[in-house]
């Protein structure tokens, strides 16, 4: 192998014999478009800080800009506004998802061109959506006596891929303290723990990205979870 101790630098992970940088912007990303996502080697954790700039609540009727790490819209005058949805999950690992919100009195909702709920003197409407692995995007308005408000544009990503977790080194001994990274393959949360035992939800935690600086004898377990809710499928340890 081209790297037969398992040690790399600090911001590195061993895999197929090699070191290789981790992406630590990915692995950070807090799906958030109003901040700027990285590894901090001195916090030893994920940090999400506020910029400014352009942003999209995929809101036609809308101008947005980043505020204190928010994206906010200020209405545009004379646009007919879109139904306005609830609160939903994404990703998510559920193949079927209740899409909630709220209408004009008597107007219909399309969804991607297709009528998705009839006209009805109902404030509030309700779907099911049938997801697709991967990204699931829907174009959504409401049309009130054939006028067709602006769009609202939403993606939900159905996820049902465990996250993977990579340790470098993998194990061994060393005559003096060495670090140790350990580092997911996606966005998620990874529990741990150092004296063998079995991690679980209640157990130590970080996200996606950390390194152990290890002097003593320790088993080092980790198992994660990532964002749409699916568990490592066997524990990691080194």
């Amino acid at each position: 192998p081209q790297n037969p101790t398992g040690v790399c630098p600090v911001g590195q992970l061993c895999r197929g014999g090699a070191c290789d940088a981790f992406n630590d912007v990915a692995l950070c990303d807090d799906d958030n478009p109003c901040t700027a996502d990285r590894f901090d080697p001195v916090r030893n954790r994920c940090e999400n800080l506020p910029i400014g700039g352009a942003c999209d609540d995929g809101n036609a009727c809308t101008t947005d800009v980043c505020e204190e790490g928010q994206c906010v819209g200020a209405p545009v005058n004379g646009c007919v506004a879109p139904p306005v949805l609830e609160p939903f999950v994404t990703p998510t690992n559920n193949g079927e998802v209740v899409l909630r919100g709220s209408k004009p009195e008597g107007a219909s909702v399309e969804i991607n061109d297709q009528e998705a709920v009839p006209e009805s003197p109902d404030e509030t409407w309700e779907v099911i959506l049938n997801l697709a692995p991967g990204e699931n995007t829907y174009v959504i308005r409401s049309v009130d006596q054939g006028q067709p408000s602006e769009t609202v544009t939403i993606t939900i990503v159905f996820d049902i891929t465990p996250p993977e977790t990579t340790i470098t080194p993998g194990g061994g001994v060393f005559l003096r303290g060495v670090t140790v990274t350990a580092a997911t393959d996606e966005p998620a949360t990874v529990y741990f723990t150092t004296d063998g035992g079995t991690p679980d939800e209640f157990s130590e935690n970080f996200e996606s990205v950390k390194q152990f600086r290890i002097f003593d004898d320790t088993r080092l377990r980790l198992r994660a979870r990532d964002k749409a809710g699916n568990w490592e499928e066997a524990i990691v340890e080194a």
